[in-house]
């Protein structure tokens, strides 16, 4: 019973919020996960985001992600570079916070291991 009653609430709290409150809300959150490094919720967060883009609006390319990710990254302030360079590769996207680093490979059609595999094996940053 406590499960609905929860569900309920969080569907009453997401329709009483206007666009710009729920803007904020997810902005503290991602903001808050990556500084923590929590990078689970904050993996769950971006798909979900990713998933509400308007199918027409999607092109289906690594790089139609990779800008978007930037985009929302720059705007939040965070340092946030594309296309970095090492010796042996680049990586897509790197976000930089004052604990953490993190390392983005975007594979469209891949797999999250194989990316893992990518970063480790270039020796990306």
């Amino acid at each position: 019973m406590m499960k609905c009653a929860t569900d309920s609430l969080t569907f009453l709290f997401r329709f009483t919020l206007n666009e710009e409150q729920r803007s904020r809300i997810l902005y503290r959150k991602i903001r808050s996960e990556l500084r923590t490094g929590d990078y689970e919720s904050f993996l769950t967060r971006l798909e979900a985001f990713f998933a509400d883009i308007p199918y027409e609006l999607n092109d289906q390319t690594e790089r139609h992600y990779q800008v978007i990710f930037y985009l929302v990254f720059k705007l939040m302030g965070q340092f946030t570079e594309a296309e970095v360079r090492s010796a042996r590769g680049r990586a897509d996207a790197v976000v930089k916070t004052p604990q953490y680093v993190y390392v983005f490979e975007f594979k469209l059609n891949g797999t999250a291991e194989e990316a893992i595999k990518q970063i480790n094996e270039k020796g990306l940053p």
